[in-house]
C-alpha cells in the first residue's frame, strides 16, 4: 500500500494555525501580539519564514477560539 505524499508546507501551516488558535483561547494577550510572537519565531528559521500563515487567514479562527471562552452578552441591558 502506497502512502500519500505529505505537503510539508501545508502541514506546517496547519500546525501553526492550531498553535495560534490554542494560544488565543488560553492567553489574555491581544491576538495581534500572539500572532506577532509566533511570526517572529517562525521568521528566525529561513526554512519556515515564507510558509507562516498570513494574519488575515488565521484572524477569524483566533478570535473564534477566544470567543468560546466567554459567554455571550445579552442583547438588552434589562436582561442582565
Amino acid at each position: 500500500m502506497e502512502s500519500c505524499p505529505v505537503d510539508e508546507h501545508l502541514a506546517y501551516k496547519m500546525e501553526k494555525r492550531a498553535v495560534l488558535a490554542q494560544r488565543s483561547a488560553e492567553e489574555t494577550k491581544p491576538i495581534p501580539a500572539i500572532y506577532d510572537e509566533e511570526a517572529s519565531a517562525a521568521s528566525a528559521d529561513p526554512l519556515t519564514s515564507g510558509h507562516f500563515p498570513l494574519f488575515r487567514r488565521v484572524r477569524a479562527a483566533m478570535y473564534g477560539h477566544r470567543a468560546k471562552r466567554f459567554p455571550r452578552l445579552s442583547e438588552h441591558r434589562h436582561d442582565l
